[in-house]
């Protein structure tokens, strides 16, 4: 017996997966409102409803009075999802999302373990339903919605016209002005007018005339700079020579940090063969837009191996039913996930050989659940991560471990710690 698909319609919210990443709240967005580069990026071709009546209210989903939404009256190929808190699109197949009803969006957020920081707010928006979301407003702004606008208020032609006196007074150096216009100047200065967003205003724009007028001046000064010196050498003591005036033209090349691909020799004081000699990946770091993503991908990195290693533990003390096979392969997404995020020259590998946690629950994965690892066929996926990793296979304990085997061995391990000194002599019990 077929099963039935399932007809999705625009605005529809969904729990789409995509490979490699946790599944994650979004939107179906209606095709007349879709970006054209997202448009032009369409899977194979458009699936087409025949309507019989254009006309029909029925066919349509009403946004407002300019704009309405055509139903879908059977599946289609492909679909254009948005996902919540993330704004990015993608062409979906129907088989790769289903629906999520804000009921089962209350109930993840109330109980589900695998809850992320990104995840949260995704949810949270998910559960308002399409009801609650303006999907014009999510498609042209994002999941943040439309920006704040300041409110405009009319200024009688009065008042502006003083206001611009009162800039210009502003504007003019203190100098320059008569004994009047400097007390009128004064007291606009110190704040004759109630309104503070509007003295905010004034000080700002003479805050950008001075800089404007600073940094014309600047460049003044550095073209007579670059156009030439005049140097006098002492005259030659010949009998043919005078003495005259010698102008040597001398260009000052400038140089522009921001404009050096190569800061590796910035702080380095003396030049040699031997600091110049460096390889790609310190070349790459000394430039400061990559070592910037380089800290913030590290910083992902660390973040995402320490939702690993709460994994693992979560499922190294679970019975190990079959139902929990969807957890061990989330563990195995997080885990590609990381690796994914190591760097195009693996300068980030560092991170998981000093992640000591990391290798010490692996171990207790791999020695205490490894005959349910070979039942849902995971065991080889993980030696084969493991070896992209580290280099070489996992090999476990000859003897398998249990969690009564490792209770034990903690409990030895607390009587063996060394006795506190006293002094200079060891203290002893009888």
């Amino acid at each position: 017996m077929s099963k039935k698909r399932i007809v999705y319609q625009p605005t529809d919210i969904v729990l789409a997966k995509v490979k490699g990443f946790p599944a994650w709240p979004a939107m179906i967005i209606p095709e007349e409102i879709i970006p054209v580069n997202v448009l032009k990026g369409r899977p194979g071709k458009p699936t087409v409803d025949e309507l019989d009546d254009e006309n029909n209210p029925d066919n349509y989903l009403v946004y407002n009075d300019l704009l309405k939404f055509r139903k879908s009256f059977k599946p289609h190929s492909s679909y254009c999802v948005k996902f919540f808190c993330d704004d990015s699109y993608i062409w979906l197949k129907p088989v790769d999302f289903k629906p999520l009803t804000p009921e089962q969006c209350s109930n993840w957020l109330q109980n589900s373990k695998k809850q992320t920081k990104k995840l949260i707010p995704a949810y949270e928006m998910a559960a308002k339903g399409p009801e609650g979301i303006d999907v014009w407003e999510f498609v042209e702004y994002g999941s943040q919605g439309k920006p704040e606008e300041e409110e405009y208020v009319e200024v009688p032609e009065e008042q502006a016209q003083a206001d611009n006196s009162e800039e210009e007074l502003l504007s003019e150096p203190l100098s320059s002005l008569s004994e009047s216009d400097y007390d009128e100047g004064e007291s606009i200065r110190k704040g004759s007018r109630s309104s503070k967003r509007q003295a905010n205003a004034k000080a700002s724009a003479q805050r950008s005339k001075t800089r404007k007028r600073r940094a014309v001046r600047d460049e003044e000064e550095d073209d007579e700079l670059d156009a030439f010196q005049e140097l006098e050498p002492e005259p030659k003591a010949t009998s043919r020579s005078k003495n005259k005036s010698l102008k040597v033209k001398i260009e000052i090349k400038k140089y522009k940090f921001e404009d050096d691909g190569d800061w590796s020799i910035v702080g380095l004081g003396p030049q040699e063969p031997s600091l110049l000699a460096t390889n790609s990946i310190v070349s790459k770091l000394s430039q400061k837009k990559n070592l910037e993503l380089h800290n913030e991908l590290k910083g992902d990195l660390i973040d995402k191996l320490g939702f690993v290693n709460r994994l693992i533990t979560d499922l190294v003390f679970k019975s190990g039913k079959q139902d929990d096979s969807e957890e061990y392969h989330m563990l195995l997404d997080e885990l590609e996930q990381c690796t994914s995020l190591r760097g195009s020259q693996d300068e980030l590998i560092t991170v998981f050989f000093s992640d000591q946690e990391l290798v010490t629950n692996l171990s207790a994965l791999f020695n205490l659940k490894q005959n349910f690892l070979r039942q849902i066929n995971l065991y080889d996926r993980l030696q084969e991560w493991f070896r992209g990793v580290f280099g070489y296979p996992f090999v476990t304990d000859p003897v398998l471990w249990t969690l009564d085997t490792i209770s034990k061995g903690e409990s030895q391990q607390e009587e063996a710690q060394p006795l506190p000194h006293n002094g200079t002599e060891c203290a002893t019990i009888t």
